[in-house]
């Protein structure tokens, strides 16, 4: 046979076999006009060879049961459940029963179809839809769940029972939303899918358990004995209700490797958990008010109140110290960290750490410089009962007491303050330009007086102070003092190596100023000179309209005026040779006799002006 005839027959061959399968197909679409194709499935249900309204009666209860049916989703640590109708699933019977006819019948591959699938089968998944909005909240509420930091571990406590529980450690727990709402989507569309899962990173825990069982070890002991906290005698019990209520677990790089993958769990309490749970409690047991070391002293019995020339010597006394109390605070951030340290080392008793603010006297400062005598003092009397006793008592109040420190100055005005009627002082006589009228706090200058004349006998350095503008005859002349705040005062220096302690004492009729301290001179002698011959006083009339004609009334006494010298000896204690002699001269002006006449003996004449004097509190 030729090559010729051999292509020839094959050609025919060909054409014959494209002939026959052409007419196959035709005669198979004609057989299956308006028919699925035999071998299709949709969710489960053979359909085919059925026809558009027998296959809708077939698939629409599938899919409706496949609507209501739950589906599990799987997800790290947790399973799930979506039920379609929380994800908005709607399954359309006649859109999949249309995409099931025209299987085989579209395309250039439907020729194909129509032939293998009687043979091999076909699966048309169901047509429909999901709401994505309500899948992806969905989602979301899963996501809450489901998703968590890294942490290294944390610590349960249960006071009732005295024992810890630990959680972790444990990784950390991703949701991809967007890839977990496509693939929910899908298995619930995919009528035979009853699993899925959510789509989800994790990472490994970033400790090792070994820390945190260490930790929940002390915790554990703790809560079974108790802490305690201690300061000089006074004590807080921590209990296990107050363990648990405090405690709390944190994460930390470690130290040797900063920045590392790994983290160690710690106990960390709270400063605001402290505050609420031992507050109340704590500042009950600790917090306390500060008080400076006090002196306790013998009455000395040592008088002096002689207004001329004479002499003291310091008089031994026996003084002891009640010793000082410091200002203690609980503050809660210090008690925080101080009892996470406690429950980390498994310490169950440690003292308290506590804001500690000393007094202004400790014990030590007033055991080394304790008074051993009475260095100086002085006495004055005067009338009882009147307003200047009362203000003269106030004084002495404010002033009584008073530490003053070696190189310190003391002041009468800088320690009492302005002498008001509103301070407790009452009106009572003063020297205002020359003439006595009553304003508040008036009659003090007694005390600066008694004050002056202790420092002058005790040898100390008397740096502020004035006499009166007229001689005052229950003062010793020389050595007398006027107050009036703030512009005349009385100042002297401690020029001694210890602390002078200046008390302060009144009686009915008296006053009293005691210096106790370290005396520097053994003996303190006053000499008074000789009053220089008197300068008269004038007298001044003034009219006063209730009088009758010849009656006359005394407003003021006149006194003369003079001047004398006195000075001061100080002899010292240790044999070194003894310093100038002081001297300070006074120079009294006249005091004005004052007189009140009836209008009717008034001469036409002005009467003269008062002579001016300083303001002083006499």
């Amino acid at each position: 046979m030729s090559l010729r005839r051999a292509v020839a027959r094959a050609v025919v061959g060909v054409g014959v076999g494209i002939g026959v399968l052409t007419a196959t197909l035709v005669l198979l679409a004609i057989a299956q006009a308006g028919r699925i194709l035999p071998g299709t499935q949709v969710a489960g249900v053979d359909v085919g060879g059925q026809d558009r309204w027998e296959a809708r009666r077939a698939l629409l209860p599938v899919l409706e049961q496949a609507e209501r049916r739950p589906i599990a989703v799987s997800a790290p640590g947790v399973r799930l459940t979506v039920r379609p109708i929380e994800a908005g699933l709607r399954f359309d019977v006649d859109a999949t029963v249309e995409a099931a006819l025209a299987h085989g019948r579209n395309g250039p591959w439907g020729a194909l179809s129509r032939l293998t699938t009687p043979i091999l089968g076909a699966r048309i998944d169901p047509r429909g839809d999901v709401d994505v909005v309500a899948l992806t909240a969905w989602v979301e509420t899963a996501a809450a769940r489901i998703e968590q930091d890294a942490h290294a571990g944390d610590l349960q406590l249960h006071a009732a029972s005295r024992t810890v529980r630990i959680e972790g450690p444990r990784g950390s727990v991703s949701v991809d939303r967007p890839a977990s709402v496509a693939r929910i989507r899908d298995a619930l569309l995919d009528a035979d899918a009853a699993r899925t899962d959510i789509v989800a990173s994790t990472t490994l825990p970033p400790a090792g358990r070994d820390h945190i069982e260490t930790l929940a070890g002390s915790v554990g002991r703790a809560l079974r004995t108790g802490l305690t906290l201690e300061h000089e005698g006074r004590r807080l019990r921590v209990i296990a209700d107050d363990i648990a209520a405090l405690v709390a677990v944190t994460t930390s790089f470690p130290p040797s490797a900063p920045g590392a993958d790994d983290l160690t769990p710690s106990l960390h309490i709270p400063v605001d958990r402290v505050e609420r749970v031992l507050g109340e409690r704590a500042r009950a047991a600790f917090d306390r008010s500060p008080q400076p070391a006090r002196l306790t002293i013998a009455d000395p019995q040592v008088l002096l109140d002689e207004r001329g020339s004479t002499s003291f010597r310091p008089v031994a006394i026996d003084a002891a110290v009640v010793p000082s109390i410091s200002r203690t605070v609980f503050v809660p951030r210090r008690a925080a960290d101080q009892l996470a340290r406690m429950l980390t080392d498994g310490i169950v008793r440690a003292p308290a750490d506590l804001l500690v603010v000393g007094p202004d006297l400790t014990t030590a400062a007033a055991e080394e410089r304790v008074p051993t005598h009475v260095i100086g003092t002085f006495t004055t009397r005067y009338a009882a009962g009147g307003a200047r006793t009362v203000n003269i008592a106030r004084l002495a109040e404010l002033l009584d007491g008073s530490l003053i420190a070696p190189g310190a100055e003391f002041s009468v005005n800088r320690t009492s303050g302005p002498r008001s009627c509103a301070a407790g002082f009452l009106k009572a006589g003063t020297i205002v330009r020359g003439e006595l009228v009553d304003t508040c706090g008036g009659g003090v200058s007694q005390l600066g007086t008694t004050l002056l004349n202790a420092a002058f006998f005790a040898g100390l350095p008397l740096t502020e102070w004035q006499p009166h503008s007229f001689f005052i005859s229950r003062y010793p002349a020389g050595r007398e003092a006027t107050l009036s705040f703030p512009e005349l005062d009385v100042r002297f220096r401690n020029d001694t190596d210890g602390w002078i302690v200046l008390h302060a004492s009144t009686t009915a009729t008296s006053v009293t100023v005691t210096l106790l301290g370290r005396p520097r001179w053994a003996e303190v002698r006053a000499t008074h000179g000789t009053w220089s011959p008197p300068t008269p006083f004038s007298e001044v009339a003034r009219v006063a309209p209730d009088l009758s004609p010849g009656a006359r009334r005394i407003v003021q006494a006149g006194g003369d005026g003079f001047s004398l010298t006195v000075s001061r000896t100080r002899v010292p204690a240790d044999g070194a040779p003894a310093p100038e002699v002081e001297r300070w001269r006074t120079v009294y002006l006249p005091q004005q006799r004052i007189v009140e006449i009836s209008p009717a003996d008034a001469p036409d004449a002005a009467a003269p002006p008062a002579v001016d004097g300083a303001a002083s509190a006499g």
